[in-house]
């Protein structure tokens, strides 16, 4: 395995261009008041909770169900 936890992963992806430009959208469009899902403090909560060495499989959607505050759940 190329990484032996999530933070070396990010600490490498934090520098390419694509996550630079997806940070600052996000950090715009919070700025101008839209609600963004997960909050921003919740981010990268899944990885917290998942140990890199227990993924076995990674599957990113596209297009996600609508949902509003009232259907958000944090565990």
């Amino acid at each position: 395995m190329k990484y032996a936890n999530w933070q070396q992963l990010f600490n490498e992806q934090q520098q390419q261009g694509y996550y630079l430009e997806l940070m600052n959208f996000l950090a715009t469009e919070r700025q101008q008041g839209k609600v963004i899902y997960p909050p921003e403090n919740e981010t990268f909560a899944a990885f917290d909770l998942t140990p890199l060495k227990q993924v076995k499989v990674v599957v990113f959607a596209l297009y996600l169900p609508k949902i509003n505050s009232t259907q958000w759940v944090s565990e």
